[in-house]
């Protein structure tokens, strides 16, 4: 999960602009899905999972943010975290 941890970083620098890795975030995390390897915990999951279905692209850069915030905490807690996901 460090290379998603990257990509949301480098995400943020460039103020969710959706500019971080080529073909968009909606691409990385589809061939981050498609990889044979688990995806961590349940909280990892659900934070993936709360990106609504027109994905990544479709969101405000506010809504980028929140989002992208949200997975960043989940993934420097730990994905097996017992810690509810913040909204």
């Amino acid at each position: 999960m460090e290379s998603l941890r990257k990509v949301l970083e480098l995400e943020r620098a460039k103020d969710f602009a959706d500019t971080a890795v080529l073909g968009g975030l909606d691409g990385f995390l589809h061939r981050l899905m498609k990889e044979d390897r688990p995806l961590g915990g349940a909280r990892l999951r659900t934070a993936l999972g709360a990106l609504p279905a027109h994905g990544y692209a479709g969101l405000t850069p506010s809504e980028r943010r929140r989002w992208a915030e949200r997975l960043l905490s989940v993934l420097a807690d730990g994905p097996n975290s017992a810690r509810a996901p913040r909204a």
